[in-house]
């Protein structure tokens, strides 16, 4: 095996990628460990394995990424994450061997069982999250939507009752009406923000249920608005809520 070993002293996994020199073919995955430990890949199932066991010699490997953020696994995969969805579909691709477009390669499904059996799965928006964006907040690392978000955020974070982005508060399905007539449906806060709506936005309309813009949105935004265009929430968690808009 022909590997390109980068001498990075301070990370915690990385993001790589494998070529097949026979087939022309390349692996991509990541590891949250070492360099220096004896990993290949869990990428490609039994038929990348034989590749290893018979052949090693015609695979060449190369670091994408270092994850010198955080000792965390879920960070690596993130970063690997990053480099699947620069390749659209890679697992229909057949210039790469990977089966799956998501990051965690073949054997995940077990990694997460036993992490869920031991209690130290990341849930998104679980415990566990909550207690990794609180230090990344504190290290000065955790990525906010933008200075006045950040600005509000860390007030609540000190009086304990911020909602990050992807907890379970803010994962309830709304809906928003605005007074030109256009009309949006998203399952969550995330999905809205996604959309061009800042996250501002939409805590102001889940207390007040409206919202009037006074001046012209961005125009390079995706979504835009003028003066007098008033938005209205209606939250779609049960068709019990009476708090509709208007």
């Amino acid at each position: 095996m022909n590997q390109r070993i980068n001498t990075y002293m301070n990370y915690f996994g990385y993001v790589y990628i494998w070529y097949d020199t026979k087939y022309k073919k390349f692996i991509i995955g990541s590891h949250h460990g070492s360099l220096k430990d004896g990993y290949k890949t869990s990428t490609g199932g039994i038929h990348v394995r034989n590749i290893f066991k018979h052949r090693p010699e015609t695979m060449k490997f190369r670091v994408l990424e270092y994850n010198v953020i955080e000792n965390n696994r879920l960070y690596t995969l993130q970063l690997e994450q990053k480099w699947l969805d620069r390749r659209p579909n890679i697992k229909k691709n057949p210039k790469y061997y990977n089966k799956t477009n998501m990051a965690g390669g073949g054997f995940d499904k077990e990694i997460q069982i036993e992490r869920i059996k031991n209690g130290t799965h990341h849930f998104l928006g679980g415990k566990i999250q909550r207690e990794v964006n609180l230090r990344r907040v504190k290290e000065g690392k955790h990525n906010f939507t933008s200075k006045f978000a950040k600005k509000n955020a860390l007030k609540r974070i000190k009086e304990g009752n911020h909602h990050f982005l992807k907890s379970e508060f803010n994962k309830r399905p709304f809906k928003l009406k605005c007074s030109d007539g256009r009309e949006w449906k998203y399952s969550g806060k995330v999905d809205a923000v996604k959309d061009g709506f800042t996250a501002s936005i939409i805590d102001i309309l889940k207390i007040k249920k409206h919202f009037t813009y006074q001046k012209n949105t961005n125009k390079k935004k995706k979504l835009q608005f003028r003066p007098g265009d008033t938005l209205y929430f209606t939250d779609l968690q049960s068709p019990n809520k009476s708090n509709k808009s208007v």
